[in-house]
């Protein structure tokens, strides 16, 4: 039976506002607030309807493992309307991104439990910058330096021994004046596939930097170079980003339910996160139906009026930055 198809690409549910690490370029607040039974209840509850579907749905920011209740109630959800989710044909594709610093054996035991249940199809995406040198600069502890990257090397292979579906991300980050020797240690140590994503500038960053022409200007050389040694070389193959076409950091079309079920488009939850401009919920899940209101209002159009608000503030420096990569990748 052909599956019908959302008129968008992911639905994201946010499992928290917190997270352990804190990253140079990241410029997310770090709150305690995270999602709640009943918001997962009613999401899981609200989406068995959908007869006929297969539903993307990324398990996403900040950090989604800081707590591991809320993984083991979402499969006792899964686990409960097994029957529904089989009987009305529905198969569910759910993505983790993690920072994977967290991972062990009672979360792999919970996730090989989650990818039995035979409508379900578990990945991961794990981020790593680069080598211990580059992860730990860029990406550390929220509280305190730790030389944690040994346990972040033994998480991912753990991962791949255990059999999940693994790719890993990492950030060209203006700071890094050696994209390629990085790139080159992952494919070595790893041999998964990798996401490349260019930075995005929030608009304190863009205000606060002296000469931001000549940093960008700067930046794009080392992208083109990185990306033509890439081809040389004939790593093309591990990089995600050459295989098929991807909007490299614009966020995917589709329904965002925050921790407390507000529902944003997640182009406008994720643009807002900068803080240079306010995005307005357009519902809460309590209350409308998570998926009809985007079938019957066009969502191209909702995500293209967050475009507008957004566009003045950074969209049209971030997206020079995008329009470069992306060329780049595609060129013969």
């Amino acid at each position: 039976m052909k599956k019908n198809n959302f008129p968008f690409e992911h639905i994201t549910l946010i499992m928290t506002r917190d997270c352990n690490l804190k990253c140079e370029y990241c410029s997310l607040n770090h709150t305690k607030i995270n999602i709640t039974n009943e918001i997962l209840d009613i999401f899981f509850r609200k989406i068995i309807k959908y007869n006929n579907y297969n539903l993307n749905i990324t398990l996403f920011w900040w950090e989604p493992l800081l707590n591991k209740k809320w993984i083991e109630h979402i499969y006792v959800l899964l686990k409960k309307y097994m029957k529904e989710f089989i009987g009305n044909n529905i198969f569910i594709y759910l993505k983790i991104p993690s920072n994977g610093t967290l991972l062990n054996n009672d979360y792999i035991k919970l996730f090989n439990k989650i990818k039995s249940l035979n409508f379900i199809n578990l990945s991961f995406n794990i981020s790593i910058d680069w080598d211990k040198t580059t992860q730990l600069r860029q990406r550390n502890y929220a509280k305190k330096n730790l030389d944690y990257y040994e346990i972040l090397k033994e998480n991912i292979k753990m991962l791949v021994l255990n059999n999940f579906d693994v790719e890993l991300s990492t950030v060209l980050a203006f700071s890094n004046d050696n994209f390629f020797d990085d790139i080159v240690y992952l494919i070595k140590k790893f041999k998964l596939p990798i996401f490349l994503m260019p930075m995005q500038l929030t608009s304190g960053y863009i205000v606060e930097c002296e000469n931001i022409n000549n940093h960008i200007k700067k930046y794009l050389i080392n992208i083109e170079r990185t990306l033509k040694l890439i081809k040389i070389n004939k790593l093309d193959r591990f990089i995600i980003n050459f295989s098929s076409y991807v909007d490299v950091v614009t966020p995917s079309i589709g329904p965002t339910v925050d921790v407390n079920g507000d529902i944003y488009t997640t182009r406008s939850f994720m643009f807002s996160l900068d803080r240079s401009e306010k995005f307005f919920k357009i519902w809460n899940i309590k209350k409308m139906d998570l998926v009809n209101y985007f079938i019957d209002n066009d969502i191209k159009k909702i995500e293209f009026e967050s475009f507008k608000l957004f566009y003045w503030k950074t969209f049209l420096i971030n997206k020079s930055i995008w329009d470069f990569f992306t060329n780049l990748i595609y060129s013969k």
